[in-house]
């Protein structure tokens, strides 16, 4: 398969998986309700919280042992990459038990002490459902690693595909267990045994189109433990600036012009960053070969490649920009009942910042296939904290407007600081994106 249509099928699989994401999110909201009601249902979502932040840990150790792996099996040192991916393993084996454990021992301690005593949910069931869904951000754990497999065997769709699969088939398990009178446990225990399953062949397809001997003679080394739990907490911290960024941004709105303002800051982000869903699409089409080629040392490839997720991005964002400001006004208004009203001016620094995150969001991507994930996050640590101090001055003068100028010099920030530091891993200025970008290189 041409490098073009390996682009097209990624990106076919992408927008499916997306698809399916959003509709897990939409589409499940009416049949909670409808079952459970509004009480109920809101008990729910308190308990998920805790697994939902404990999901975000699976982007560390996982991603670490991931994104060395493949680098350096690319790289011609294969021995090494057996040895990756068998310390990889034999820890996340290890640190599945370990987490099962103590994540047991800590809810049975909470439900001793009644914490769970004044929910409607029955104190039991309650604890048992929350532990079902810890475990299931554990036994994704893997994922991040064979990954790599699908793509060395260049058929990174297939994997993508498998996931949008597996939250098809959590919607559907959902609305029949409802329909059922299924409770959180049933709930719970039901999406668990679809991501087993789901994971059990996502592993075993992944082990059938990429095989290599030489993997299998991979032994447990201290050394790549060591450098693997560096680079794992690199990817671990990475929510850690964006928590710092948009709840800070939120806490000193709320302090200084009250909920109203929380709200307009809130409702106008989730509008822009719909955005993002389609930059996720076009990048999920191209990284998988834009890693092969940064690990084949390929510079070229790399640049072209870049250039195409670069300026597709820009395109997309434009598009949307214009599109926002035609109908963003008329599509918040139907959002909010009319009941939310918000100043011109807030609209035109909302705006205008989409092209600075579509070309920051693009150039986040370089770290990652490079594995160097200290680069974006202390960045993001950096920038978030000059971000929320420039809200805080912007509202003393400009008074609600200022909620504005911080989210566009967070986003202008990133993308001049990730521009330079990007410059000395992918040998292209914001300048030379133009000039290289050749769709030759593309559909070779």
């Amino acid at each position: 398969m041409s490098l073009f249509k390996r682009i097209v099928s990624n990106g076919i699989a992408s927008t499916l998986d997306k698809l399916a994401k959003m509709a897990e999110h939409l589409l499940l909201v009416p049949f909670f309700i409808y079952f459970w009601g509004v009480d109920v249902y809101g008990e729910w979502l308190t308990l998920m919280i805790l697994p939902t932040v404990f999901a975000l840990s699976h982007l560390g150790f996982g991603n670490a042992v991931g994104n060395t792996f493949i680098l350096e099996y690319l790289g011609g040192a294969k021995n090494k990459a057996a040895n990756t991916l068998a310390t990889g393993i034999s820890i996340i084996n290890y640190g599945v038990i370990l987490i099962s454990v103590i994540s047991l021992l800590i809810l049975f301690g909470l439900k001793e002490f009644g914490i769970f005593n004044k929910m409607l949910i029955n104190p039991s069931e309650a604890a048992i459902s929350i532990y079902l869904m810890f475990c299931i951000p554990l036994v994704t754990f893997y994922l991040a690693v064979y990954e790599q497999f699908y793509k060395l065997a260049k058929k990174a769709h297939i994997g993508i595909f498998i996931s949008a699969c597996t939250t098809i088939l959590k919607i559907i398990v959902a609305v029949v267990l409802l329909n059922h009178g299924s409770g959180p446990l049933g709930i719970a225990s039901g999406f668990l045994i679809i991501t087993i399953i789901m994971n059990i062949i996502y592993i075993y397809i992944s082990k059938k189109i990429f095989k290599d001997k030489d993997l299998k003679e991979g032994k447990f080394d201290r050394n790549i433990l060591g450098f693997l739990f560096f680079k794992g907490i690199g990817y671990f911290l990475n929510p850690l600036w964006r928590a710092l960024y948009f709840q800070g941004t939120t806490l000193l709105i709320r302090v200084m012009l009250g909920p109203s303002a929380v709200v307009i800051y809130n409702t106008m982000r989730v509008l822009m960053n719909t955005s993002a869903q389609v930059f996720n699409i076009v990048s999920s089409s191209i990284y998988p070969d834009f890693q092969v080629a940064v690990g084949e040392k390929n510079p070229k490839k790399v640049n072209n490649l870049f250039s195409f997720i670069f300026i597709s991005n820009i395109i997309v964002a434009i598009a949307f920009m214009i599109f926002i400001s035609i109908f963003g006004k008329d599509i918040y208004v139907w959002w909010t009942k009319g009941k939310i009203l918000v100043p011109n001016d807030i609209w035109i620094y909302f705006i205008s910042s989409v092209i600075f995150y579509a070309m920051w969001f693009s150039q986040s991507l370089i770290f990652e296939s490079h594995n160097k994930p200290y680069s974006l996050t202390l960045t993001g640590i950096l920038v978030s904290i000059i971000s929320v101090s420039t809200t805080w001055f912007s509202i003393k003068i400009l008074g609600i407007n200022g909620i504005g100028v911080g989210v566009l010099i967070f986003d202008l920030t990133m993308f001049l600081v990730l521009s330079k530091i990007s410059s000395n891993l992918v040998k292209s200025s914001f300048f030379q994106i133009f000039r290289i970008f050749g769709f030759k290189g593309v559909r070779k």
